[in-house]
């Protein structure tokens, strides 16, 4: 009876340790990623297409609102950019519009890396806010959650694979 105990405990703790193996952070080693994002803030509707390259470098080329439509903001090595009707600026980042999401997105990247998988969702934290990026069955971002206030969405998602040298 003890050897039947032991071997069923045996076979429950070595099930225990092949569920915790799925639940590991899936996310590729990329160099950066292409996509859409879709954002609502203060019922302001935004579209940009974000391209994320080396980690050090974020540019986001707006669509919506139609009044910034080809507006340019770039961060690289952590100064801003802005790009628009021919004009470029070098802005601090409180004087850049929508800087809140350049800071998401590039969080978004960074973070991704360390976080933990749970129910579906990879959560992760940076600078106070809690994280919540949902996965398709590729790993591609399709939708973030900032401190369940601000919800970004991704469409056609691409990482881009490599590393930097």
């Amino acid at each position: 009876m003890k050897k039947l105990l032991c071997f069923l405990l045996c076979i429950f703790l070595l099930h225990g340790c092949e569920n915790k193996k799925e639940v590991e952070n899936k996310i590729p080693d990329f160099y950066g990623f292409k996509t859409v994002i879709n954002t609502t803030i203060n019922d302001v509707k935004i579209s940009a297409k974000a391209e994320y390259e080396s980690f050090d470098k974020l540019v986001l080329t707006f669509s919506l609102p139609e009044s910034v439509n080809g507006m340019q903001i770039v961060l690289e090595n952590g100064e801003y950019t802005l790009t628009y009707d021919d004009l470029t600026f070098s802005l601090s980042k409180n004087s850049v519009p929508f800087s809140m999401i350049c800071e998401i997105v590039r969080a978004c990247a960074e973070g991704i890396k360390s976080a933990t998988y749970q129910d579906i969702i990879y959560i992760f934290s940076s600078n106070g806010h809690i994280y919540k990026l949902t996965t398709d069955e590729l790993n591609n971002f399709q939708k973030l959650v900032v401190d369940e206030t601000y919800t970004i969405n991704f469409e056609n998602f691409e990482y881009i694979m490599g590393h930097t040298e």
